[in-house]
């Protein structure tokens, strides 16, 4: 270790900063490259500080963590969930970019990434039934049904704010 040279030293300093390890550590997402909801990437903005998506986690935990039957030990699970539905939202704005069939095919074949997809939206089934999103699992707890939160509301309610700030 004692011979590694300044310049090697320094390429494995910023490795993780290029690699997007150090942006997946703060917000648990791949660094943006390109905004998928069609507003410009502000140069001097950390790229794992999506002002969209930090807003979407922030809210959608809030929203969560009012519930009845959620606790403080739920947090970290709590966490997990929004996660995996800002992963969801984030497909889904690419997927309506670059359409479902995948373009460099000559037969119809799906976006490969359709399989991330779905099993994000199976591990997010499971943390609901697991915190008692899930109408089976409000039920089991006796929890009132008339709480919960609209993931396709919310989702409608981006596309909206997003297209008054592109007007």
């Amino acid at each position: 270790m004692g011979n590694l040279t300044k310049k090697q030293l320094k390429q494995r300093y910023i490795a993780p900063l290029k690699s997007g390890y150090y942006a997946y550590l703060h917000s648990g997402l791949i660094p943006c490259e390109q905004c998928l909801f069609g507003r410009p990437l502000d140069e001097d903005q950390d790229k794992c500080q999506c002002s969209q998506v930090k807003q979407f986690q922030e809210d959608r935990i809030l929203e969560v963590q009012k519930l009845p039957q959620i606790k403080d030990p739920d947090l970290p699970l709590v966490i997990s969930l929004v996660r995996e539905e800002t992963l969801q939202m984030i497909i889904a704005n690419w997927i309506g970019k670059e359409g479902i069939l995948s373009k460099n095919s000559k037969t119809m074949e799906y976006q490969p990434i359709l399989k991330l997809w779905y099993l994000s939206i199976n591990a997010a089934n499971r943390m609901r039934d697991a915190l008692g999103l899930s109408p089976q699992a409000r039920a089991k707890l006796g929890v009132a049904t008339a709480i919960g939160f609209d993931f396709a509301r919310r989702m409608q309610d981006l596309d909206k704010e997003v297209e008054d700030h592109a007007e």
